[in-house]
């Protein structure tokens, strides 16, 4: 597995799968507003059904995502608060790599900036790796075929 940090526009990046983290309850960031705006309220639509809150473990994938240069877009709700908020990071990038993998991407690109919180993105970067690391594992060493 190859873990790269870029600089990149996240809207006009192209990427088998956008992930952007999202807040409980926070869901009118700058990025998330423009994202609705470009599909058309399909975010707005989701949180009001009810079907994505931005709740720990949450997700929310929607396909086909024109105008956006990725291909995807995966919502990872991050919970609420500060309390626990590492373990929280740590779930949801594990979560959005066990997903995505599931669905045989060649790979994401992850929008850090939505993780971050309060926290510097240096120690966020560590977290998520950890967490993109241990939900992408798979121990298939004794494993046969039946």
């Amino acid at each position: 597995m190859q873990i790269d940090v870029r600089r990149v526009t996240p809207l006009r990046h192209k990427t088998p799968c956008l992930v952007v983290g999202v807040d409980e309850g926070k869901n009118t960031t700058p990025l998330l507003k423009e994202l609705d705006q470009l599909l058309h309220g399909a975010l707005t639509r989701a949180v009001r059904s009810g079907e994505f809150k931005g709740k720990s473990g949450e997700t929310l994938l929607l396909s086909g995502v024109k105008p956006l240069a990725a291909e995807r877009l995966l919502l990872v709700g991050l919970g609420k608060g500060q309390h626990g908020r590492d373990e929280r990071l740590r779930q949801g990038a594990g979560q959005a790599a066990a997903l995505l993998q599931g669905r045989r991407l060649s790979g994401f690109s992850l929008v850090l900036a939505t993780f971050c919180g309060n926290m510097t993105p240096a120690a966020v970067a560590g977290i998520v790796s950890e967490g993109i690391l241990l939900g992408s594992y798979r121990f298939d060493r004794y494993r046969t075929e039946n």
